[in-house]
């Protein structure tokens, strides 16, 4: 029974140890797509409110800074457009690191003015 027990032990375990690395992933997909919603949101928001675009929108008793239609990219902006990057340490520029890897895992948020842009980076795949 304690060979059937190690041996069922020894080939379960894999399986259950690199969840870590999974969730990571799914916080950063998580984020990414909340940062696509938010920016979405904020648009029609302004759209729907008849607000000329570069002029800031009041979502969730939050100024949101906009350029053009879409929250612009800092702290004014996206993140008050986001209002909760709980995990995630902002640095104010439309870079959001997740919390405990050591800056190589994060999602970019640009905006051009006439767009935007959501990308995850996972640092020589330390995260993916």
């Amino acid at each position: 029974v304690i060979v059937i027990l190690g041996i069922l032990a020894a080939t379960a375990l894999p399986r259950f140890v690199d969840l870590s690395v999974q969730a990571r992933a799914a916080t950063l997909k998580g984020l990414a797509g909340n940062m696509r919603s938010a920016a979405a949101l904020a648009k029609a928001t302004q759209l729907a409110q008849g607000i000329t675009a570069n002029n800031p929108i009041s979502m969730e008793n939050a100024n949101v800074t906009m350029s053009g239609r879409y929250p612009t990219a800092n702290t004014a902006g996206i993140t008050q457009a986001l209002t909760d990057v709980t995990g995630f340490t902002d640095n104010g520029s439309g870079v959001f690191y997740q919390d405990g890897t050591s800056n190589a895992c994060y999602v970019t948020y640009t905006n051009g003015g006439s767009g935007y842009t959501v990308v995850i980076i996972s640092v020589a795949g330390t995260c993916l």
